[in-house]
């Protein structure tokens, strides 16, 4: 699948779009262009890869005669957009070879906060979740020269190519692992637009359904975080110990491995850089919603977790919720894969 080069200004999606996009993937029946606005709303509705007026669902559509006209597809206002390019990376396809990954194994594990974090929030209350299949996550995050091989730029920092990549929106941390996925041959999860500040992403379906790379869902980050082991940070009880914070980094993200890993050799899920996730943020996760909960179905918001390298303590607990504005960059935000096996 390649990447369409439609950019311009993006306006935050309804809620129909938003469910479409969540559910218009993998295996889906055709969708593009059955109702008014498919071929203009820059969403994959049937999950081909294609957005829009490059799909043939939306040929002959009226949505589309500025395109029959110039060639290129309008964007949701109407307007024709300006091309912003897509990410000029060029990557081995054996760059998950490179890549240390741990396989997880379908089961329960305790999510929420811990008996030693008694004045965690509400919407930190331990719960037992079920996950029914196995995937696999990255044992570091996404580093500077694993970003910049797949884009073509590299984050503005001094660290290193083997620090994590931040500074990311969730748009481009969701693009990086597409752009990953086409060179490793899978299909990839986020159907994407544009590049840097440009960039927009939508999921292709269920995370758990698809083959390819992409963010780990928030139950699936905090069970490789813990490692099956009920620790407040990921590896010990004492920040110090596992995470880059704001106490101990110098106000700078350092490079993967310098701290304890966890029990199942996973570095830096405490700090050094906020991990972007799948979902959608929920305020209150749903009590009844303890099988492969994959966040919400709309909303404005995607999770961050772990804390980063200018994060409290507090902050940077594994079972620590926060909710990201997807367009937002921040400066400490970044991004681990995760892939489902056998989806």
């Amino acid at each position: 699948m390649k990447l369409s080069q439609a950019g311009g200004v993006w306006r935050p999606l309804s809620a129909a779009v938003v469910v479409a996009g969540l559910l218009g993937g993998c295996g889906s029946k055709a969708t593009e262009g059955v109702e008014p606005g498919d071929c203009s709303d820059q969403v994959d509705n049937d999950g081909n890869g294609l957005l829009d007026c490059n799909d043939p669902g939306c040929a002959g559509s009226p949505d589309c005669a500025a395109a029959e006209e110039t060639g290129t597809p309008p964007d949701d206002t109407g307007e024709l957009p300006v091309d912003t390019g897509e990410p000029a990376g060029t990557v081995d396809p054996d760059w998950a070879q490179a890549v240390t990954w741990i396989t997880v194994p379908a089961g329960d594990f305790v999510m929420g906060a811990t008996e030693l974090e008694e004045d965690h929030p509400d919407n930190e209350y331990s719960r037992t979740i079920t996950l029914t299949y196995d995937y696999e996550i990255a044992a570091t995050e996404v580093s500077v020269a694993l970003f910049a091989e797949a884009t073509g730029t590299e984050p503005d920092t001094t660290c290193g190519e083997t620090c994590p990549a931040v500074g990311l929106t969730w748009h481009e941390a969701a693009q990086v692992t597409a752009l990953l996925s086409e060179a490793a041959g899978l299909d990839p999860c986020y159907s994407c637009t544009g590049a840097g500040d440009d960039a927009y992403c939508v999921p292709l379906g269920q995370p758990m359904w698809c083959p390819g790379y992409r963010l780990p869902t928030e139950a699936e980050w905090e069970r490789a975080a813990r490692a099956d082991v009920s620790t407040v940070f990921s590896g010990s009880d004492y920040v110090v110990d596992v995470g880059w914070v704001a106490d101990n980094s110098g106000g700078t993200p350092h490079p993967a491995g310098g701290l304890a890993a966890n029990a199942w050799g996973a570095v830096d899920f405490t700090g050094n850089a906020g991990e972007w996730c799948h979902d959608l943020w929920v305020e209150m996760p749903d009590a009844d919603d303890t099988t492969d909960p994959v966040g919400g179905t709309t909303g404005e918001f995607r999770v961050l977790r772990g804390g980063g390298y200018d994060s409290a303590d507090v902050d940077a607990r594994v079972a620590k919720r926060v909710a990201g504005e997807p367009s937002d960059r921040g400066a400490s935000t970044g991004l681990r894969m995760a892939r489902t096996l056998s989806p």
